[in-house]
């Protein structure tokens, strides 16, 4: 194949993008903005649906060039990322939810532990931001508190350390691609990698590759997230009480 014939498939899939940003708009947005007192799954899934639809207007919006691979690329494994925890959260776990909202202050702290003691081992200054930080991981309530929230829901290992996750449902993302089925394993082994090397300064994407590289790389990015946007809107309509039913009707009628 040929650039023109992948930049057609990278506007075919574009449309797509176009058509389930734009049914999001007008039908799903409206009634979330609106959406109170939400069950804490539902509200989680409304969390990261919200996400999903930014990336895609980043996506509809901007030039579809290969040039701009990073942003493209960015803008995939987000969305996948997403999809993923969309995939867990519409188990409504209980113990999964509680996890997704627990996850925020621990993954906070370790952070900021890590940025602490890395200064003062190389005898920085703890002024400004990293004096808050240390302020932050130093009060030992707040430390208790994490520590506490982190053994409750990650336990820890046979010497008693705390495994702190670095997602907040303890797998990494392979192993929630391999959880949700074949199909969304199968994605992300085509798109996961190749997508992570345009976030990162990552010499592998451009070196030894051509422009007609770049297109083929694009194209699959953008047909990955024009799949599992739908795929997302197709299950927040189906678990989120505020969306009717109605709406999976008219996105059949959408014709992905």
């Amino acid at each position: 194949m040929n650039q023109g014939e992948f930049q057609k498939i990278i506007e075919e899939q574009n449309s797509v993008l176009v058509s389930i940003y734009n049914f999001a708009s007008e039908k799903i947005i409206p009634l979330l903005a609106n959406s109170q007192g939400l069950p804490r799954a539902e509200a989680a899934l409304e969390v990261e649906y919200g996400q999903i639809y930014v990336w895609t207007e980043l996506l509809v919006n901007m030039k579809k060039d290969p040039l701009y691979f990073g942003i493209t690329l960015s803008a995939t494994r987000t969305i996948f990322e997403l999809y993923l925890d969309i995939q867990l959260l519409k188990k409504k776990n209980t113990n999964d939810v509680e996890k997704f909202y627990e996850f925020p202050q621990v993954s906070t702290f370790r952070a900021a532990n890590k940025i602490v003691n890395s200064a003062k081992q190389e005898g920085l200054s703890l002024d400004g931001l990293l004096s808050d930080l240390k302020n932050h991981i130093d009060e030992s309530s707040n430390r208790k508190k994490i520590e506490r929230i982190a053994k409750k829901f990650w336990g820890s290992n046979k010497k008693g350390e705390i495994n702190w996750p670095s997602h907040w449902s303890g797998m990494n993302r392979l192993q929630i691609a391999r959880q949700a089925g074949p199909e969304t394993h199968r994605l992300y082994l085509q798109i996961y990698e190749p997508s992570s090397w345009g976030i990162h300064a990552h010499p592998t994407l451009v070196l030894g590759k051509s422009l007609d590289d770049l297109h083929i790389l694009v194209a699959l990015a953008y047909a990955a997230s024009s799949q599992t946007v739908v795929k997302a809107t197709r299950i927040c309509i189906e678990q989120i009480s505020t969306l009717p039913s109605q709406l999976l009707v008219e996105l059949h009628r959408l014709s992905f």
